[in-house]
């Protein structure tokens, strides 16, 4: 089961108690996305703490040349979303998008 991942990586260091496992399966829906899709665009709510299950995702952002800065790029089993606008809820500046 997909959800059973996301315990597993959260609890690599701890025992999760009966009540956050329920709280994170209320919270966490699953998506596919097809190759190069933006998931969160810059300007709009960064909102969202993604979960990548399979595939690989890149943050990115334009320059003041308008070239593609990468920030980040995150692979299955890991978590990612633009974490100073996320936690916040600030201007987002950057493009999550899937690569894989």
């Amino acid at each position: 089961m997909n959800i059973e991942k996301i315990y597993k990586r959260i609890s690599q260091n701890t025992e999760i108690p009966e009540f956050e496992k329920t709280l994170i399966s209320q919270n966490f829906k699953f998506h596919k996305y097809r190759k190069n899709h933006i998931i969160i665009k810059e300007n709009e709510d960064c909102n969202q703490i993604f979960f990548i299950l399979k595939g690989a995702i890149r943050a990115y952002y334009l320059n003041s040349l308008g070239s593609e800065v990468t920030r980040a790029f995150t692979f299955e089993n890991e978590f990612s979303t633009n974490l100073i606008s996320f936690s916040q809820q600030s201007f987002n500046n950057e493009n999550i998008q899937c690569i894989e």
